[in-house]
């Protein structure tokens, strides 16, 4: 189960589809069968759409890195930024960093990244 494909799949029916509601049954699938292990996402259970988006993004990211690590021939952590980024990274990603500034002379330290 993808879950690139299945978006593909949904997609492409409202691209070119005549219907005039989407059928997110293949997603739904593919959902339950990628929250299998955590015991989320299962057919019939009821989530949000920050949840769904959240797993949606986690699943591109790690199919981008088993991709990665396959081209490469060196084992993948799926925890690890992807590099080069994945869509969801170049899409989402943003670097935040630590910067303290004295109250009294206004002296800042150098940023240290988080």
């Amino acid at each position: 189960f993808c879950i690139i494909c299945a978006l593909q799949e949904l997609f492409t029916h409202y691209k070119y589809g005549e219907d005039q509601i989407l059928n997110p049954g293949m997603i739904r699938i593919t959902m339950d069968w990628l929250g299998r292990h955590e015991d989320r996402f299962q057919l019939g259970d009821m989530h949000d759409a920050a949840e769904a988006l959240d797993a949606i993004f986690q699943a591109i990211h790690n199919e981008h890195i088993i991709y990665q690590s396959k081209q490469t021939d060196k084992e993948g952590d799926i925890d690890d930024q992807c590099n080069p980024r994945c869509i969801i990274h170049t899409l989402f990603a943003c670097d935040m960093f630590d910067l303290y500034k004295c109250k009294f002379c206004g002296s800042t330290s150098d940023p240290e990244f988080i």
